[in-house]
């Protein structure tokens, strides 16, 4: 069995090269009974339970009757589950009306900084956690962490990550778009404020056959809905990208448990380009999507070599990139869009000065989307390949 295989039993070794996060290990009920323990922090852990549960209510007179059980349980002086809460929240909590479901955002944030500071290395160092999580698959910890970025570097660094040859995606591809929308530090700021190019740039074996070097592109902005919202106008209408003119499905293949490997839900596309100036361009890509279970979404983008011969007057290149979605809170979405293409460097210049309208106006696309209520899956069954896929 492959050490990359997510399939075989965790090592402790393995450890090493992930980043764990405690917001993602408290959503695993059995694993968040083990810090309960661990820690002690009984009046925390209740905390942010029940603000699971109230994000889960969809009735206004319920959550408001949850938000007030909970101001009393939590916040009020002499409780018993009184929380140290600094005096800044404190101002905030004061000053906000209790039907607000957005009240507790500030206050989980600094509960989940204090778990994370007092308790989580030497929790993960701990027999308790070692016990608990060998008895896991390799994929279990892509559910409660990330990569670091020397381990994700060497995943770059090969050729699988971008290899047109590929059929299908892998467990790899889904986390590494995750972990390059979490990374700030290898990215300087481009053409816009929600704009971000990679230091180091990255060979690529092109669809010419030859090797060609670009750096990586980010756009990362914060939207004011909440997750579920959010991926659903992400896959309901054409807001992926200002200069695409065309997109056409050619085949679906469905998620299966094969010999060797899982095959993830995915579909063939193919998609065409206009950017001023230049002849259009055309790519058949590869597109799938999945849940992780800390609510966050990844959908992966790659292009692929095909017997479909380029439409007429049309350039084929290459892609590889996706989305990333992930929740804040209740109410704010990050949305990250990863971009690799291999063509001229005056083109993707002009792609970018292009875009930046549009990637400032995305609150405004998103939002005016949600005024129509517009939920139709007319970006052909993403929803569902991401159904198919959970990790």
């Amino acid at each position: 069995m492959s050490m990359n295989d997510p399939n075989r039993h965790i090592t402790i070794r393995d450890l090493d090269d992930y980043q764990l996060q405690i917001e993602a290990m408290l959503d695993v009920d059995d694993l968040l009974n083990l810090i309960v323990k661990y820690t002690d922090e009984i009046a925390i852990i209740s905390f942010l339970k029940d603000l699971r549960q109230l994000r889960s209510l969809f009735s206004r007179t319920a959550r408001s009757n949850v938000i007030n059980r909970m101001y009393v349980k939590y916040i009020t002086p002499g409780s018993v589950y009184q929380l140290n809460i600094p005096h800044d929240i404190m101002r905030r909590l004061d000053n906000i009306s209790t039907s607000d479901i957005c009240i507790y955002d500030n206050l989980e944030i600094h509960v989940l900084i204090s778990l994370r500071e007092q308790y989580l290395s030497d929790f993960i160092s701990s027999d308790v956690f070692r016990n608990y999580i060998v008895k896991k698959n390799l994929s279990f910890l892509s559910e409660i962490g990330y990569l670091k970025l020397n381990c994700m570097s060497q995943y770059m660094r090969s050729t699988r990550w971008y290899s047109m040859k590929r059929d299908t995606f892998d467990y790899d591809d889904f986390n590494f778009i995750r972990y390059i929308s979490e990374d700030n530090n290898g990215y300087i700021e481009g053409t816009n404020p929600h704009h971000y190019i990679s230091k180091l740039r990255y060979n690529i074996l092109g669809s010419n056959g030859k090797s060609t070097s670009h750096p990586i592109h980010k756009y990362k902005t914060k939207i004011k809905t909440d997750v579920h919202n959010c991926l659903d106008r992400i896959t309901s209408i054409d807001i992926h990208d200002p200069h695409l003119v065309s997109r056409s499905l050619i085949g679906f293949v469905g998620f299966d448990i094969l010999e060797d490997r899982i095959r993830y839900s995915h579909r063939t596309i193919r998609e065409i380009y206009k950017i001023p100036g230049f002849k259009r361009r055309e790519t058949i890509l590869l597109e799938s999507g999945t849940k992780f279970k800390d609510n966050s979404y990844v959908i992966v983008r790659r292009s692929i070599q095909h017997d479909l011969n380029v439409m007429s007057d049309n350039i084929r290149f290459h892609t590889f990139g996706g989305w990333y979605i992930k929740p804040l809170s209740s109410c704010h979405t990050v949305v990250t869009k990863i971009m690799y293409w291999e063509t001229k460097h005056c083109l993707l210049d002009r792609y970018h000065r292009c875009s930046k309208k549009y990637w400032s106006n995305i609150h405004d696309i998103i939002d005016f989307s949600i005024m129509r209520d517009e939920v139709e899956d007319s970006y052909i069954g993403l929803r569902t390949i991401i159904s198919d896929n959970k990790l």
